[in-house]
């Protein structure tokens, strides 16, 4: 009697897997919670979402909290092993209608949950990172699946995997009723020569077929609501999509965004300094510089991505990359400015690497300024001369007996100083004057009486 219940149980469960799950609204599903070890000898759960195949493996673990934004649990709470080579069970999660699907697990660094569609070998829709206590995988509302879970290990190997619960996230599904009544597009107005603009479509209701034109012109296999446009020369490209379903006689056209195209401005393009003027990379604006920026011989920043009054038109830099880190700090071989009058500068910077490792040292315009640093901490310098015309900043790192070597400095701060009216007044006195450098600053010798840059006496 009980192998054909058993039997019976076992043509249910395949039927109810059949029958994928739509969730009304958000659902969370404690596993052990719906666990019935009946139902599970039979093939299925109590939950209609939820199947089960093989032996129970359940543990005490810490893992992710559903009612906490996906924080460890402040306890050890019953985790289900999910089958790799070990004692678990296959488990499989079958719905419709979900956006979303968020799995809450034990904390691993050595092994993982694969999210498959259809069984241990379909469709891989995710895998969970390591060291995470819950993992989230979008999915197509529109679309039926039956998602396997199957742990494995760093070599791709099987490995059990404990998870604790599953939230479900209702999605909707606009059904094609009416025809595409509108089209909106959203994308870049301006983009440097060479570089990738990309646009999205949103329609009123489900669009099922898509065209997209630059300046009337349609674009060859651009066919799905997203595009991407490289401009190859400067000039203005105007973007457009028509969209339409199965009930429209006719293509809806979209907002059309002007596209302006310009080439990357060079160092030689900056604007001359010709006033006290401040580059403070730690109060520089959040947005992080582009990734399109990375590999390139020159970055010219761009307005946009500063703070305001950053004057970014007026310095650049050169180097191997250039990226925020350690507050929001420039990284990169070589910053340049140019300025119309004499000055100082005060900088502050830091070395890249560990305390360990060997120093780097501040150059200004090919001069040693003798600050150096072999750590990240902050230093900052006095005052250093410079005169009218390029100022180039770069670091030098010590190579034993060999000559220093260009080598990166993480710089956080710039001020540029203008000269102040000196003892020097007038031509006459300026030939008396005898001027020259130390200890990497301007000085200047008049009747006897050393001046430093700014007019103070030195001696």
């Amino acid at each position: 009697m009980k192998k054909i219940f058993t039997f019976a149980a076992a043509i249910l469960a395949s039927v109810a897997m059949m029958a994928n799950y739509a969730p009304t609204a958000d659902e969370v599903i404690i596993l052990n919670n719906v666990y019935s070890a009946t139902a599970t000898e039979a093939g299925y759960s109590t939950h209609a979402a939820i199947a089960w195949e093989g032996t129970v493996s359940w543990n005490s673990k810490k893992a992710g909290d559903p009612d906490n934004e996906g924080e460890s649990t402040s306890s050890n709470v019953q985790t289900c092993s999910v089958k790799g080579n070990g004692s678990g069970k296959n488990l499989t999660i079958s719905v419709e209608g979900c956006a979303k699907i968020v799995l809450y697990h034990e904390k691993q660094s050595s092994r993982y949950v694969e999210f498959r569609d259809g069984g241990k070998t379909g469709t891989l829709l995710a895998t969970s990172a390591g060291n995470t206590l819950f993992t989230e995988v979008a999915l197509d509302a529109g679309t039926a699946y039956n998602i396997f879970l199957h742990g494995i290990k760093d070599d791709g190997g099987d490995q059990d995997f404990y998870v604790y619960a599953v939230k479900l996230v209702a999605g909707s599904v606009v059904p094609v009723t009416d025809p595409v009544a509108s089209v909106e597009i959203d994308g870049p107005e301006a983009v440097y020569v060479g570089k990738a603009a990309a646009y999205a479509a949103t329609t009123d209701v489900k669009a099922d077929e898509y065209k997209w034109f630059v300046n009337d012109v349609e674009q060859e296999g651009a066919e799905t609501k997203n595009f991407e446009y490289t401009p190859e020369a400067e000039g203005t490209f105007n973007i457009v999509c028509k969209a339409k379903n199965a009930n429209n006689t006719d293509w809806v056209v979209s907002n059309t965004i002007a596209l302006v195209a310009s080439v990357r401005p060079t160092i030689s393009d900056l604007v001359v300094v010709d006033n006290d003027i401040v580059w403070d990379f730690n109060n520089a604006a959040a947005a992080t510089i582009a990734a399109e920026n990375q590999n390139d011989t020159v970055i010219f920043f761009n307005a946009g991505e500063w703070a305001e009054g950053f004057a970014a038109d007026k310095i650049a830099g050169r180097g191997q990359y250039y990226y925020y880190s350690d507050n929001k700090c420039f990284q990169g071989h070589v910053l340049k400015f140019v300025i119309s009058v004499a000055g100082s500068i005060v900088v502050e910077f830091s070395n890249t690497g560990k305390p360990e490792r060997p120093y780097r040292h501040l150059f200004v315009n090919g001069a040693d300024t003798e600050y150096k640093s072999n750590s990240t901490a902050k230093v900052t310098t006095d005052a250093i001369a410079v005169p009218a015309g390029e100022v180039v900043l770069c670091g030098m790192m010590e190579n034993g007996e060999d000559p220093m070597t260009l080598n990166m400095l993480r710089f956080y701060k710039i001020t540029f100083t203008k000269d102040q009216e000196t003892a020097i007044e007038n031509a006459e006195e300026a030939v008396k004057a005898v001027k020259f450098f130390q200890n990497g600053q301007l000085m200047i010798e008049k009747n006897g009486v050393i001046y430093n840059a700014q007019g103070a006496i030195v001696k």
